[in-house]
């Protein structure tokens, strides 16, 4: 077995919340910072219910906003179902005009097709999708 599909094994099986601090983690290794831990209680292997799952703020005062699951089937949707929420100025407390980009992070393969259509989500909300 390759280093990377042992790799690719253990991200499998990680816990939510450590698949949320390996992302956010991975997020600051790409150049984000200020990276809020919304999803996470602190302290503990444990998430809670936040929107978004990591909030972060870039360098010219707009908005990242990441969500993050673990779940192998219905990844798509359920990121369609978080961008509506992210996009929903009464649960976040931010104009939906100043969120720049949504990060979406999984362990599933998602076809080309979903894929296309969880861009263009983002692009009627004049978001780029990551």
């Amino acid at each position: 077995m390759s280093k990377l599909t042992e790799i690719e094994n253990a991200l499998r099986q990680v816990d939510p919340a450590g698949f949320q601090r390996l992302c956010d983690d991975y997020l600051s290794a790409r150049g984000y910072r200020d990276i809020n831990p919304i999803g996470l209680v602190i302290g503990t292997d444990k998430v809670k219910r936040g929107t978004p799952d990591s909030l972060v703020t870039l360098p010219n005062g707009n908005y990242a906003f990441a969500e993050y699951t673990t779940q192998q089937t219905g990844v798509v949707k359920k990121f369609i179902e978080d961008m509506g929420k992210c996009f929903d100025a009464s649960k976040t407390g931010i104009p939906v005009d100043r969120i720049q980009r949504f990060i979406a992070c999984h362990t599933s393969v998602v076809d080309p097709a979903d894929e296309h259509r969880l861009v263009e989500e983002g692009r009627k909300r004049g978001c780029l999708v990551t």
